[in-house]
């Protein structure tokens, strides 16, 4: 997957009271990622090739028309779903809508084990990316596509289905009083027009500045009042291709959201009492005293998952004896037991990790603001204080931020006389 492109903008220009332009990047790929959930479309399948497909049709192969663009000009593009028996599924995609299946770039896809009821499944998915007309430009807009798999009782709605999922976005900055944030609109619609006529269009804005975007408390309707740092804004305009943002100041008045779990420098970590997969207890932060314990939410299908732990876990080799204590929060859903504990053993994950099988609304992640994987959250065991999260425990920074808790544990700061 693309990683997203970094917001380069900046505000253009003021066109009146409380109201500015911005202009936006769009990113072709990365936004699945990054803006956590995103609605899922159901394209029917049909057995035969809509007209427009002049070449590559494969006979018992299944059709799906995706259609992306300005709500006055969509573009249909076929997608051919290939199930042979006993063989996995393949995707072929017309990516420039020309009719003609066999001339573009081969879509690459992903098979993914698991077990329902007993009964052994693959899911597969896809990414592609379709290049969409907007009046004389063209934009590459990437989607996510889904075959669930035959007894998947959670989609049994897509079983002459296929499943889509916009993994393009338009990113940039929004400067809001007197502080800039990083913004993303998502189209969760996937129909590729971003104008207000959409009413599936939405707002991410960090307000946290932790590089995150917080779905439950930092995403906001382009159709409705938001209120940030006590500052009731609007969306006035969008152009349809996401190049262009209007944000001004509104006369209705929206109550601000803000995370109270979401953990932040200098904030106490919320205690609890929860069962490993392993069948222990543990207590935070009873059982991490004198400790800094790095608290890692994961879930196998995050992308660079291997990376991403295997960052961990050298870190975790190097500084265990010097009081590093690491415990992983993992967010898959139901019937990964056994893909996790062989995960966790191939890349010497060798922690103890809580899993109930909830997703997302895994009580651990509820408690840490339930936050999108790979996150961390770096927490002194002996006060329960936070002193890192987020960014700051990215792969490049990891190890320099442990450090620094495991030399503030050895050299407390005295405490002032009364």
């Amino acid at each position: 997957m693309r990683a997203l492109a970094v917001p380069v903008l900046l505000a253009a220009a003021s066109l009146g009271a409380g109201a500015d332009t911005y202009r936006l990047q769009m990113a072709p790929g990365g936004a699945a990622a990054l803006a956590g959930r995103a609605s899922l479309q159901r394209i029917a399948l049909s057995p035969a090739p809509p007209p427009r497909v002049r070449k590559g049709a494969i006979p018992g192969a299944r059709y799906a028309q995706l259609r992306l663009g300005p709500a006055t000009a969509k573009t249909a593009f076929t997608v051919m779903l290939v199930e042979p028996a006993g063989k996995p599924a393949r995707f072929y995609v017309d990516a420039d809508a020309d009719g003609n299946l066999t001339n573009d770039a081969p879509v690459v896809v992903r098979a993914s084990q698991f077990t329902s009821q007993g009964e052994p499944l693959t899911q597969y998915s896809a990414r592609a990316e379709l290049r969409v007309p907007f009046g004389p430009n063209t934009r590459s807009l990437g989607v996510i596509l889904y075959r669930f798999a035959r007894g998947d009782a959670s989609h049994a709605g897509f079983q002459n289905a296929i499943g889509v999922q916009p993994d393009f976005a338009a990113s940039g900055e929004v400067r809001l009083g007197n502080a800039s944030y990083k913004a993303m609109l998502i189209d969760d619609s996937c129909g590729g027009d971003f104008s207000t006529a959409n009413p599936s269009i939405r707002l991410l804005i960090d307000v946290s500045q932790d590089g995150r975007f917080d779905n439950g408390f930092e995403s906001f309707s382009c159709k409705e009042p938001f209120n940030i740092g006590g500052t009731t804004y609007e969306v006035r305009s969008i152009s349809a291709d996401g190049s262009m943002l209007e944000i001004g100041k509104s006369e209705r008045i929206a109550e601000e959201t803000v995370n109270p779990f979401a953990p932040r420098v200098g904030r106490k970590a919320l205690p609890f009492d929860l069962e490993t997969m392993d069948k222990k207890l543990v207590r935070m932060p009873g059982d991490y005293a004198s400790q800094a314990v790095l608290v890692e939410v994961w879930s196998l299908d995050m992308p660079d998952a291997k990376a991403w732990c295997a960052t961990t876990a050298s870190v975790w080799r190097k500084y265990k004896g010097e009081g590093l204590a690491v415990l992983g929060v993992n967010v898959d859903g139901m019937g990964k037991a056994e893909a996790i504990r062989a995960f966790c053993k191939e890349h010497a994950m060798g922690w103890p990790h809580i899993y109930d099988g909830q997703g997302a609304d895994a009580e651990a992640a509820q408690l840490l603001g339930a936050p999108k994987p790979p996150f961390r959250v770096l927490i002194d065991g002996t006060t329960s204080t936070i002193v890192a999260v987020g960014s700051e425990l990215n792969d490049q920074s990891l190890e320099a931020a442990v450090a620094r808790a495991l030399k503030a544990l050895r050299n407390p700061k005295p405490t002032a006389a009364p």
